[in-house]
C-alpha cells in the first residue's frame, strides 16, 4: 500500500503531527480504498497470498505511525461472493489487529463505512456478520441525488433530504440499519459539507409517474409523493448532464446571497431555483446541518460524520457538529424506530426534550473528515482522528449570579477571538452577560466567524456559560477592530441590510445565542448614518420578534450597541434614544480618552478613563449626555477598561491644554485649567507619538522598558486615576487598579447606570482580582429603575 500522490502522504504526516502535539487523547486513523480507489479489493482478496500481504501491509502502516486503528473502505462488494469475500477480510483484519499490542488504547479500532440505502447497494453487507468484528459503521446517508449519466436525464433532489422523495433519504437509510442491528449505538450518520447545483432544469416532477424512480427494485418509500420545487429533472446537453457539487465554504467565500434561498419542510433543505436561468441548487448549510444533528439525537445514533472538512468554511460546519451534545439520556442501545415495517418512510416522531450538555465522555473529532460518535470522529483523504472530553462533577452548579442581577443590572465581559488567554467557568460565572467579540461582518452583509480559532473560543465560551448558569446571556459582538468598515454602505443599502438582519436572525437561532452586538467602531457612524441606523435596529428587532414567535422562543433576544466616548464629534451619527427604541442596552467605550495618538504636537498624554477632568472629555460627560439624550440610565453601561497606557520622550514640564491641545481639536469640558504631572506631551519620534498598551496582568512586568513600581504610584484626584510619572526615563504610565475600579463602580451606583461592562476578561490577572471586584458590587442600591441622577 501507499499514499496516492506526495501531496496527500504529506498532509497524512502533517495531521497524525498535530494529533500528536495536541496531546489530548486523540485517536488517529486511516482509511483504506474509497470511492476513487476500490477496482483492486477483488483482485487481491480472491487470492490467499495476496490477501495475507494486504493484511500486513495494514498492520505495518498502524505501527510505522502509531496509528489507534484502520477503515477498510470498499466501494461497493455486490453479489454473493463478493460478500463473503468483504467477510472474510474483515474477519481477518481483527484477528490481525487482535495479536497487535496498542500502547495508546485498549484495543486498534476497526470501522467500515456502509451505502445509502438505494439501489439495493446495502443488500452486499452482512450486517450481522460485521457486527461482530467492527466498532462501528461510518453510514454514507448522502449521494441520493446527483450529476448521473443518464439515459434521457437525471433526477434533481437534495444530497441529503432527511425525508421525502421516493428514491430514499437519510431517515429512510438509517432506519433500515438500525432496524437490522437493534444497535443504534454502532451507526454514525453521514452529513455532507457540500450540496448540488443542475443546469437545464425543467419544471417540477411528480417521482412516482416515473418508472426509472418508482419501479421495484428503486422505489423505496411508500408514502404519499409530496409535490415541491426540488423535485425536477435536468435535460441532457449533447449526451450529458451539467451541474456540479457545491461546497459549504464556497457559499460563503464567493458570497452567495442566502437571503434569496427557499426551505423545503418535507426533506429539511435549502435550496434556491433560478426559474428564468433554469439552475437548481440544493445546498447544505448551518440550518441543514442543524436539522440532521437533531435527528441524530432524537433517534439515539451513535454520532455523525462530516464529509470533507476541507469543503467548510475556516470550520464552521466542523464547529456547529463538535460543539453539539449527542448524548440522550435514553439508553445507548435504544432503538426510537418502529421497526416494524423498516420500508416505511418518515416514522419520525418529534421529541420535545432539550439538547442537554450531560457530562458524559464523549468522542469529538476534528480532521479532513468528520464524525461523531456520541460527538465526533473524523475521516478523511486516508486518515482519522478523535479525542475524548472528559466529564466532570456538576453538583456545584448553577453557580448563582452577581448581585447586580437582583435589580435587573448588569456585569458584562468581553471576550476576544484572538487573545491567548482561554475563558473559564471562574470568569463566566462573574458575569450577567458574556459578549464574544468578534463575529466579522462582509461587504454584501453576510457574517461568520473570522476562522476555526474564533469559532472554536466562541463555542467554548457558551458551553460554559450553559454550564455554569444557563441564565447568563450570550451574545454575539459583529464588527469591532477592523471590520467597521461596511456598517455605513449597509444600513444605507436596503438590500444589504435586509441580507445583514436576516443572516444575524439565522446566526443567532443556529447557535442558540441569546442576542448580539453592533460594535461600530472606529470608524464611527457619521451625521449621514443617523436615520439609517435606526432604521437597522428596527428591522433587527422586528426580525427577531418574528423568529421569537416562529420558534416559540419565550425570552426575546437582546440587541446592544457599542457607542463611543464623547470626544471630538464622535456621537454626532447616533440618535441614542432612537436606537434605544428599539435595543435593550448601550455598551459605552468609557475609556480611551489619551493614547499616545499620532497629532500635530506630539501625543498628547492623560488617563485612560478619567472620570472627571482634562479638557478633552471624560466618563462623566459621556454618561450624562448618553441618560440624558435617552432618559433611560438603566440601559447605559459604563465601559471599564483592564489595560493602561504609557507614553516615551514626555516633555518634563506639565502642559495648559486650553493653550495647547485646544487649539488643535475641539474641546468639551468647561472646568478650571488643572496643571498637573498627567498633563503632558509626548515628543515625537521617528515622526509618531511613541508608547503602548500594558494590560491588568502585566502592570508589573518590563513591558514599557522599566520594572514597575508601586511606591512611585500617584493619584490624580480629580480624574480619580492612578499613574506613574518617571522623569529620569521620561516614561508616564497611567493605569487601572484596585482603587480606581472602585472610583468607577462608586460612580455607576451614584448615577444609578445600568451595569458595567468589562473590556476584556482576557486582560485580568490569573486569580481574575479586577473581574471578581466588579462582580462583587453592589449595585441595586434602592433607586428607582430609571431615576435620572444628572442635571440634565
Amino acid at each position: 500500500m501507499s499514499f496516492p500522490t506526495n501531496d496527500a502522504h504529506r498532509r497524512f504526516i502533517e495531521m497524525t503531527e498535530k494529533a500528536n502535539a495536541a496531546n489530548t487523547g486523540v485517536k488517529v486513523m486511516a482509511s483504506i480504498g474509497g470511492y476513487d480507489n476500490s477496482e483492486m479489493f477483488l483482485y487481491i482478496l480472491r487470492n490467499t497470498t495476496r490477501r495475507r500481504t494486504f493484511i500486513n501491509s495494514i498492520a505495518s502502516l498502524i505501527l510505522k505511525h502509531n496509528l489507534d486503528g484502520v477503515e477498510i473502505h470498499w466501494v461497493w462488494p455486490s453479489g454473493k461472493r463478493e460478500k463473503e469475500i468483504y467477510c472474510s477480510l474483515i474477519k481477518e483484519v481483527r484477528e490481525k489487529l487482535t495479536t497487535m499490542v496498542c500502547e495508546n488504547c485498549e484495543k486498534y479500532i476497526l470501522t467500515i463505512p456502509l451505502p445509502p440505502v438505494i439501489f439495493d447497494m446495502q443488500n452486499s453487507f452482512d450486517l450481522e456478520f460485521f457486527v461482530q468484528y467492527v466498532d462501528f459503521f461510518n453510514v454514507i446517508s448522502f449521494e441520493y441525488y446527483g450529476v448521473w449519466d443518464a439515459s434521457d436525464g437525471i433526477y434533481v433532489g437534495p444530497n441529503a433530504p432527511l425525508f421525502g422523495g421516493k428514491r430514499g433519504n437519510v431517515d429512510d437509510t438509517m432506519k433500515y440499519y438500525t432496524c437490522k442491528l437493534m444497535d443504534p449505538s454502532k451507526l454514525t450518520m453521514g452529513i455532507p459539507f457540500y450540496g448540488k447545483t443542475w443546469k437545464n432544469v425543467k419544471e417540477e416532477i411528480n417521482q412516482t409517474e416515473y418508472e426509472e424512480i418508482c419501479s421495484m427494485q428503486k422505489c423505496r418509500t411508500n408514502d404519499t409523493f409530496q409535490p415541491s420545487n426540488i423535485w425536477r429533472m435536468v435535460s441532457l446537453m449533447n449526451g450529458k448532464p451539467e451541474g456540479s457539487d457545491i461546497e459549504y465554504g464556497e457559499l460563503i467565500r464567493d458570497q452567495w446571497n442566502l437571503t434569496s434561498t427557499s426551505w423545503d419542510k418535507q426533506s429539511k433543505s435549502e435550496y434556491i431555483w433560478d426559474r428564468k436561468r433554469r439552475t437548481m441548487s440544493i445546498l447544505e448549510t448551518m440550518r441543514t446541518v442543524t436539522a440532521k444533528l437533531k435527528y441524530a439525537y432524537d433517534f439515539n445514533l451513535g454520532g455523525v460524520s462530516g464529509f470533507t472538512v476541507d469543503m467548510d468554511n475556516e470550520s464552521s460546519l466542523l464547529e456547529l457538529l463538535s460543539f453539539v451534545d449527542l448524548c440522550s439520556r435514553s439508553p445507548i442501545k435504544e432503538v426510537k424506530y418502529n421497526c416494524q415495517n423498516v420500508l416505511k418512510f418518515n416514522e419520525y416522531e418529534h421529541h420535545d426534550r432539550p439538547w442537554t450538555r450531560k457530562r458524559v465522555s464523549k468522542y469529538v473529532a476534528v480532521s479532513v473528515v468528520v464524525l461523531l460518535v456520541c460527538g465526533i470522529v473524523a475521516f478523511g483523504l486516508s486518515t482519522v482522528f478523535f479525542y475524548f472530553l472528559d466529564g466532570s462533577d456538576d453538583t456545584r452548579y448553577p453557580i448563582p449570579l452577581p448581585p447586580a442581577a437582583k435589580c435587573g443590572k448588569r456585569i458584562i465581559g468581553y471576550y476576544s477571538g484572538w487573545e491567548r488567554r482561554t475563558i473559564s467557568e471562574n470568569q463566566v460565572s462573574k458575569l450577567t452577560h458574556a459578549i464574544f467579540v468578534a463575529v466579522r461582518m462582509y461587504q454584501n452583509g453576510q457574517i461568520g466567524f473570522h476562522n476555526s480559532e474564533y469559532s472554536g473560543r466562541f463555542f467554548d465560551m457558551k458551553k460554559k456559560a450553559r454550564r455554569v448558569n444557563s441564565d447568563i446571556k450570550v451574545m454575539i459582538g459583529v464588527g469591532g477592530k477592523g471590520n467597521s468598515q461596511f456598517y455605513s454602505s449597509i444600513f444605507a443599502d436596503t438590500q444589504k441590510r435586509k441580507t445583514f438582519v436576516k443572516s444575524i436572525s439565522e446566526f443567532l437561532s443556529t447557535h442558540k445565542v441569546d442576542g448580539v452586538e453592533i460594535d461600530w467602531t472606529y470608524p464611527f457612524a457619521d451625521k449621514v448614518d443617523k436615520n439609517t441606523t435606526v432604521i437597522f435596529f428596527k428591522e433587527l428587532r422586528q426580525s427577531l420578534k418574528d423568529l421569537e414567535h416562529k420558534k416559540g422562543v419565550k425570552t426575546p433576544y437582546l440587541i446592544s450597541m457599542l457607542t463611543p466616548q464623547i470626544i471630538w464629534n464622535q456621537l454626532d451619527g447616533y440618535d441614542l434614544k432612537g436606537i434605544l427604541d428599539h435595543a435593550d442596552f448601550l455598551n459605552l467605550i468609557s475609556y480611551e480618552y489619551y493614547s499616545p495618538w499620532n497629532v500635530k504636537e506630539g501625543a498628547y498624554t492623560g488617563p485612560l478613563a478619567p472620570i472627571y477632568g482634562g479638557k478633552r472629555g471624560n466618563i462623566d460627560d459621556t454618561m450624562k449626555v448618553h441618560t440624558c439624550q435617552t432618559r433611560k440610565p438603566n440601559q447605559v453601561i459604563l465601559g471599564v477598561p483592564l489595560y493602561g497606557k504609557f507614553w516615551r520622550n514626555v516633555k518634563e514640564k506639565p502642559i495648559n491644554q486650553t493653550e495647547t491641545m485646544c487649539k488643535e481639536e475641539s474641546c468639551r469640558i468647561e472646568d478650571p485649567v488643572d496643571i498637573s504631572d498627567i498633563w503632558r506631551i509626548a515628543e515625537k519620534k521617528k515622526g509618531k507619538g511613541f508608547g503602548g498598551f500594558i494590560s491588568w496582568n502585566e502592570r508589573e512586568s518590563d513591558d514599557v522598558g522599566v520594572i514597575w513600581n508601586k511606591t512611585e504610584e500617584k493619584w490624580h484626584n480629580i480624574s480619580k486615576s492612578a499613574y506613574i510619572w518617571r522623569p529620569e526615563d521620561r516614561i508616564l504610565i497611567t493605569y487601572e487598579n484596585k482603587r480606581t475600579l472602585q472610583e468607577k463602580i462608586k460612580y455607576a451606583i451614584e448615577k444609578n447606570l445600568g451595569g458595567i461592562n468589562i473590556w476584556s476578561l482576557n486582560m485580568d490577572d490569573e486569580q481574575d482580582s479586577a473581574l471578581s471586584l466588579i462582580s462583587s458590587a453592589e449595585l441595586c442600591d434602592g433607586k428607582k429603575k430609571n431615576e435620572i441622577m444628572y442635571k440634565c
